[in-house]
């Protein structure tokens, strides 16, 4: 039997600490307004350092990123998938835009048709433009 990983942990400790009996918590729209708050409470701690002359204090910055994380993780689960699968559907998709590393040139010039796990459905209706050329 393989012990749990710290984000398994995690995930298990974020839905025993979810509270079923208020609605909101069940509902995925509240989730993503949730994620959406908590990174702009982040961007405002940035914009406030540099626009404002705050001191920056990266203990704030991690404490919303850990509310971030929270709000993720529900949303995550809410949708039917884990943190660990979140990410290795990400590194696929990264590994078939990058595949040799970073690159502006793929940034700029990428295609979603050109992804083999996207909809059909989407594909027949994505219509390829690069983001350097200007829509006819």
């Amino acid at each position: 039997m393989s012990e749990k990983s710290w984000v398994g942990e995690y995930e298990s400790f974020v839905e025993q600490c979810n509270n079923g009996e208020l609605k909101e918590f069940r509902d995925e729209v509240y989730n993503a307004l949730q994620l959406a708050s908590e990174a702009g409470e982040i961007a405002s701690l940035f914009a406030k350092n540099r626009g404002q002359g705050h001191l920056f204090a990266p203990d704030q910055v991690i404490e919303e990123m850990g509310d971030l994380l929270w709000h993720l993780t529900r949303l995550a689960h809410q949708l039917g998938v884990n943190l660990e699968g979140l990410a290795m559907q990400n590194t696929a998709k990264l590994r078939i835009r990058y595949p040799d590393g970073f690159k502006a040139e793929q940034s700029t010039r990428r295609c979603k048709c050109q992804m083999p796990d996207l909809d059909p459905e989407m594909r027949h209706h994505h219509t390829c433009i690069s983001r350097t050329e200007k829509p006819k």
